[in-house]
């Protein structure tokens, strides 16, 4: 016995290494992208500005909270800002073991831990300057102390609810998805349990109101900020119409996604993007043979009833997401808003290796493997190559510095462009007042940090900064990324320029 639990923490530390080295290693990569430079680029603002920029975005603040304090701590440097993102997601890929232990076995538990500490969607989103991470650890953290709170085992059920929270409310500071998993415990207080293996319903109700009650309380000082960004359409394409098609292609990704197994193709040279027929046929490959697997999986845990529905409820939101995007919001396709479901599904996938019999061991060999040696290329592809790292911010940041005393306007196109480049023109000087510069910036967003805000088709725009321009004496610097359009012509036209 005590060498099975030898062997079985070994195997947790090295599960824990292996997923702190990848993140670390990712971390080192200079890839910052727009939206985490908007991230930087609110947190430079006092508090009480960044607070009133970010009621026009559409996030929670827990994860600009963390950034501000971190950066009033001593350098910019991209690594540096990225440590408490890396903190956190290697504590998430403990809570994945944490919470399935909890809901089945230690050793689901690592087969689902590992699966997490591998795959390139989970790794990559944990380590943004983002909520991504809140919405990942917190849910699994969350998950954990509401089992404490409910289970009749329980003999520190106090402070099981004191973790759920808090836990919770930092949940849903962090992420808004957050809500899902809320409402998935809440299902569960008035699910019958035939084997009364969970508190009766009347008593676990009682104390998980006391804990929702502390929630709401928790949360009351964020209630009219988000009241005023749900007012606002920014971001969004409310007439946009729903896209059957789209929401059939992510449903047909979600497995190859939580694998990792869909980076195989681009790995080996082949197609890179998701409606070609080699990546559709690699998708439907995939689901036909980890689907079976998941099936497997759900089969062998059916005894545990109670843990099961539970684990069930969690999978709900994706298909509630597709459902969304065949209706309505095709722009819940982005990958990143199904990452927190890696950990549930992989509970799953790690019950049906677990249930295969003694002759299909070998095809578990091989699944498992497969899974490892694309993630682990993804990883090699991802330190090596240029793919994944940040464009060129600090050319353009340089030169703006070099001539901030005689510049008298910047001009950007696509606002969150900026974000980016504003990292790389403060990070080295950040006491330096960039507001004092003029900014007119083509967007559609609102005007951040106090920009100019300008809607405008693209055709209407010389009209408008002809007016915005007009008596400019001094360094223009123009930033563009948008090839080809009548922005960039008017500009090549109006003062000669070439690309550079």
């Amino acid at each position: 016995m005590t060498r099975r639990l030898d062997r079985h923490h070994l195997a947790l530390l090295g599960t824990m290494i292996v997923a702190a080295m990848i993140r670390l290693a990712v971390c080192l990569v200079p890839r910052l992208n727009i939206d985490e430079g908007w991230s930087y680029d609110l947190c430079r603002n006092p508090w009480g500005q960044a607070l009133w920029y970010l009621q026009k975005d559409r996030n929670p603040p827990a994860p600009y909270v963390l950034l501000k304090l971190w950066m009033s701590c001593g350098s910019h440097d991209e690594f540096r800002l990225r440590l408490p993102w890396f903190v956190l997601s290697v504590l998430a890929v403990y809570a994945v073991y944490l919470t399935v232990r909890r809901l089945f076995s230690p050793q689901v538990g690592l087969l689902a831990a590992a699966l997490s500490s591998l795959t390139y969607l989970q790794w990559e989103y944990d380590t943004w300057m983002r909520g991504y991470v809140f919405l990942t650890c917190f849910s699994l953290l969350s998950t954990v102390c509401y089992l404490g709170v409910v289970e009749r085992a329980s003999a520190r059920r106090g402070r099981w609810a004191a973790g759920y929270t808090l836990s919770t409310a930092v949940l849903l500071y962090g992420h808004y998805l957050g809500i899902f998993a809320v409402m998935a415990q809440g299902v569960m207080v008035f699910v019958h349990d035939p084997q009364e293996i969970w508190l009766r319903r009347r008593e676990r109700l009682l104390w998980l109101l006391a804990c929702w009650a502390g929630v709401v309380l928790l949360y009351l000082p964020w209630i009219p900020m988000l009241l005023q960004q749900m007012t606002r359409s920014s971001g969004r394409d409310l007439g946009a119409q729903g896209l059957p098609t789209k929401a059939l292609l992510v449903a047909l990704r979600f497995l190859p996604l939580v694998t990792g197994l869909d980076n195989a193709l681009p790995l080996l040279g082949g197609a890179s993007t998701w409606f070609a027929p080699s990546r559709v046929l690699l998708a439907v490959a995939v689901t036909a043979v980890y689907g079976a697997l998941l099936v497997l999986g759900a089969r062998s845990l059916r005894t545990r009833i109670m843990s099961f529905r539970l684990l069930l409820a969690l999978l709900m939101p994706p298909l509630f997401l597709v459902a969304l995007i065949a209706l309505k919001l095709p722009e819940l396709s982005r990958v990143r808003y199904y990452m927190p479901y890696i950990p549930f599904a992989g509970m799953l996938l790690g019950a049906g290796l677990l249930a295969l019999p003694r002759r299909g061991r070998a095809v578990g060999v091989v699944l498992v493997a497969l899974v490892v040696l694309v993630n682990l290329g993804v990883v090699a592809s991802y330190l090596r190559g240029p793919f994944f790292r940040s464009a060129d911010w600090l050319t353009p940041a340089r030169f703006a510095r070099a001539h901030q005393a005689q510049a008298s306007v910047i001009v950007g196109f696509q606002n969150h462009m900026m974000h980016a480049f504003n990292y790389y023109y403060a990070r080295d000087q950040v006491d330096y007042d960039i507001s004092r510069l003029h900014y007119p910036c083509y967007h559609y967003a609102p005007g951040y940090r106090g920009l100019p805000e300008i809607h405008a088709w693209p055709e209407e725009f010389p009209n408008i900064m002809r007016r915005r321009l007009k008596g400019i004496q001094g360094v223009l610097l123009v930033l563009w990324y948008d090839a080809g359009s009548p922005v960039r012509g008017w500009f090549a036209q109006r003062f000669g320029m070439v690309d550079s």
